[in-house]
């Protein structure tokens, strides 16, 4: 009987202490902050679409080869600002050498300091149809007059991936440097591929969303690819650049020498039925971060804008004032119009059936002029 007890009492301190280390274990476990909730741990990397940022993302990089930078950023709206390739890729267009070196290139030429620099500069050509056609060929032809040493093409180039193909090969047979940028109703994905299949036939196309700085042989580029607004871009294959995008402009800029062109699609916000980013209905709707942006980097004094219609054919200075055709100003951003054939009506009243222009630069001052095509 006295051997039953003490078993039963030992039971009974042992079921005891087990239970009183299980209550403590759990008061612990509870006490315990999660891994998770730690303070101090970074929130996942994201990159400005909003997913994780690519491996390739996460510190500088130096591609092997041209061909590898251009293939890993052909998805992408543009490629980031300071990416370096190892080997740098040479082109020679006509008697100017371009190097690629990654999202900066340069151009080594013996061309005469001091001169009159030409551009033919258009936007908004977005078909293949015949009268379009008659369009391009017509300012291909003022241009060859005017001896221009490259032409501008500011994004909207064509709806159509084989009408883009087309309208690139026409340029490219001029055997000039095409300075070529995406547009808001331009695919990304389509823009980028074409680009890099013709390229390789047709050296002389440079993909300013690829080439994000190029230092110029008596002027400096650098480039903004894309629209600001998501509501007037093509869906999600479309280009959409953030307002950090624009502020990058005015680090960016401090190294380059001037005359500085901004090369994008569409205008900074400007005030007035004069400005280059007055709408019909809508008034002026450009983009105030990239005016923010300009007004801060005070190098970029030039710029190419189309986007809006029915408000090209001028040019303003960084204020918003308008600038008259062949008058030399030491700012100027110009919206050349829509070159495509399909009618539409300007703010001046008057209906455009496609237009382009002739860009000037001597020294560190710039002017322009209108072409109008002619209407059969």
């Amino acid at each position: 009987m006295r051997k039953s007890l003490i078993f039963l009492i030992i039971l009974t301190t042992a079921l005891l202490l087990a239970t009183i280390g299980l209550a403590k274990t759990k008061q612990e476990k509870k006490d315990t902050p999660k891994q998770e909730e730690k303070k101090g741990d970074p929130p996942p990397a994201v990159n400005k679409t909003d997913d994780l940022i690519p491996p390739w993302e996460l510190s500088p990089e130096e591609f092997p080869a041209w061909e590898d930078f251009t293939e890993k950023y052909s998805l992408y709206c543009m490629a980031p600002f300071g990416k370096k390739i190892k080997k740098p890729h040479e082109i020679q267009i006509q008697d100017k050498k371009f190097i690629f070196e990654g999202s900066t290139a340069r151009i080594e030429s013996k061309a005469k300091p001091g001169r009159e620099i030409r551009f033919g500069v258009l936007s908004g050509i977005k078909d293949w149809h015949q009268d379009t056609q008659a369009n391009l060929r017509f300012f291909i032809s003022e241009w060859k007059k005017e001896q221009v040493e490259g032409i501008i093409m500011g994004g909207d180039l064509a709806y159509e991936e084989d009408d883009l193909s087309n309208i690139m090969k026409l340029f490219a047979e001029t055997n000039l440097p095409l300075y070529v940028v995406v547009g808001n109703n331009d695919s990304r994905s389509e823009f980028n591929r074409v680009i890099r299949k013709l390229s390789k036939v047709h050296n002389n196309i440079i993909n300013m969303d690829m080439i994000r700085i190029l230092h110029g042989d008596g002027f400096d580029m650098i480039s903004l690819p894309g629209y600001y607004d998501k509501k007037y871009t093509r869906g999600s294959s479309s280009c959409t650049y953030k307002p950090e995008d624009a502020q990058e402009l005015v680090k960016e800029s401090e190294t380059l020498q001037e005359p500085v062109i901004l090369i994008t699609h569409g205008p900074m916000k400007l005030e007035g039925k004069d400005a280059i980013d007055y709408a019909w209905e809508a008034g002026n709707v450009g983009d105030e971060h990239l005016t923010d942006a300009l007004k801060e980097a005070k190098n970029i004094k030039f710029g190419i804008m189309g986007h809006i219609l029915e408000a090209g054919g001028k040019a303003n200075t960084i204020d918003g004032k308008l600038i008259k055709q062949g008058v030399y100003s030491d700012t100027l951003f110009l919206n050349p119009g829509p070159a495509q054939s399909l009618g539409w009506k300007m703010l001046d009243g008057k209906t455009s059936y496609g237009m382009a222009a002739t860009f000037y630069l001597k020294g560190k001052k710039g002017k322009y002029r209108i072409i109008v095509a002619p209407k059969e």
